[in-house]
């Protein structure tokens, strides 16, 4: 264990309660062709001075910044990442691994064992969803790839088809073996119940409007609202999530944009509502 970890984990010891006190508040992982994952990260901290923030195994180039954009020294230690974050309220963790994957035949599966809360799980480019542990919350997508978003732990399965095809030769013609057409089947019809899902959930309700995707730094102004009981003002919120003014006002006016706060001029300054809308993306 390198000397940072060793000081950290010694006031670890003295301050019991910073190791339990991070709260997810958007996670996003980005796959790519070879099984290497990247994660993004948002955590909410109680401002001490150190934080025990759960990772994904094998984390490499760790990167740590407080709500600022200003980087946290941060080591990682058996499933945890030891940040550094001298009275942040906010810590945004990004990494990089390739032990959250692996491949049987075609198929790959990721599988998300901590806690991340609600996580965007982007396939790689092409990739089709086979399997996963349990109905997406929504399924988007974006720069051909599938973006699938579930409450952590899960699983997925996907396969990655083989652009071409298999290269025949003179008068061959191409053949696609009854597993990848298994796979591609199986793939179609997950994708199609989730699709379903989502449109039958989305019918519960007319005022609901089309959802773009979400920043980690949207869905943390949304939940963060909720903790103050569905409204705040833009001061006020802009102290609790530790945000630049600008970055927040920018947020604020994409979710307004999205129907999913509202907000009003008064003498004190802008009053930003959560709405129903809002409500139902973070629940």
């Amino acid at each position: 264990m390198s000397r940072l970890a060793a000081v950290l984990v010694a006031i670890l010891a003295i301050q019991p309660l910073a190791a339990v006190s991070a709260q997810p508040q958007a996670c996003r992982i980005f796959l790519f062709e070879d099984g290497w994952a990247y994660v993004s990260t948002l955590w909410a901290v109680n401002g001490g001075l150190v934080e025990e923030i759960p990772s994904l195994p094998g984390a490499e180039m760790i990167l740590a910044t407080d709500g600022e954009g200003l980087p946290l020294n941060a080591t990682e230690s058996d499933g945890f990442i030891l940040v550094e974050t001298f009275g942040a309220n906010l810590v945004n963790l990004s990494y990089a691994t390739q032990q959250i994957t692996y491949k049987e035949g075609d198929v790959w599966t990721i599988n998300v064992t901590p806690d991340l809360g609600e996580c965007e799980v982007w396939l790689p480019q092409g990739a089709i969803l086979v399997g996963m542990s349990d109905m997406p919350s929504a399924v988007t997508s974006q720069d051909n790839r599938t973006i699938i978003l579930v409450d952590t732990p899960a699983w997925l399965s996907y396969v990655i088809p083989i652009p071409g095809g298999v290269q025949p030769g003179s008068g061959q013609k191409i053949r696609l073996s009854i597993l990848q057409v298994v796979l591609l089947t199986a793939g179609i019809v997950v994708i199609a119940a989730a699709v379903v899902f989502v449109v039958l959930r989305s019918r519960k309700s007319r005022e609901q409007p089309p959802r773009p995707p979400l920043t980690y730094d949207d869905i943390a102004v949304l939940r963060k609202l909720i903790q103050m009981g569905g409204e705040a003002y833009l001061s006020e919120l802009r102290a609790a999530l530790g945000m630049p003014k600008t970055t927040l006002w920018r947020r604020a006016r994409r979710l307004e944009e999205a129907g999913m706060i509202s907000v009003e001029k008064t003498p004190q300054g802008s009053l930003l509502c959560i709405t129903e809308a809002g409500r139902r993306v973070v629940s």
